[in-house]
């Protein structure tokens, strides 16, 4: 089997690096957590929003 090496892309050569976060102190509650944002991330979290 041929192995490639991964082609680079435009998307990874032109985005800004992630901004670093502080890590979350004591308890926090919620009702939802949507974990991701691919399509089913996204249109829950819309759905939510517009549910209120």
């Amino acid at each position: 089997m041929i192995e490639y090496p991964p082609v680079p892309s435009y998307y990874a050569a032109s985005a800004n690096s992630a901004p670093v976060r502080p890590a979350l102190r004591g308890s926090c509650e919620a009702d939802v957590c949507v974990v991701g944002a691919g399509y089913t991330g996204l249109s829950t979290a819309l759905f939510l929003a517009e549910a209120g």
